[in-house]
């Protein structure tokens, strides 16, 4: 049985370098620098702001889990 998932991400980016993963390899690359300097950030700031921002970040990451497995 194949399974196809829905992308748009994933293939506008695979499309635009010519069906190569290295863009689409270094755009979430960049995205997780960037998620942990936010976190890191928000830490320095107040505690209290890395705690809710990391439970957003951990609520939404087990949402997308959830759809990406039973969609």
């Amino acid at each position: 049985m194949y399974i196809t998932k829905s992308n748009p991400w994933r293939d506008a980016s695979l499309q635009h370098n010519d069906w190569e993963p290295s863009l689409l390899i270094g755009l979430k690359f960049l995205g997780s620098v960037v998620v942990l300097g936010a976190l890191t950030a928000s830490n320095f700031r107040t505690a209290a702001s890395a705690y809710w921002l990391t439970a957003g970040l951990a609520s939404f990451s087990l949402w997308l889990l959830g759809y990406l497995v039973w969609a």
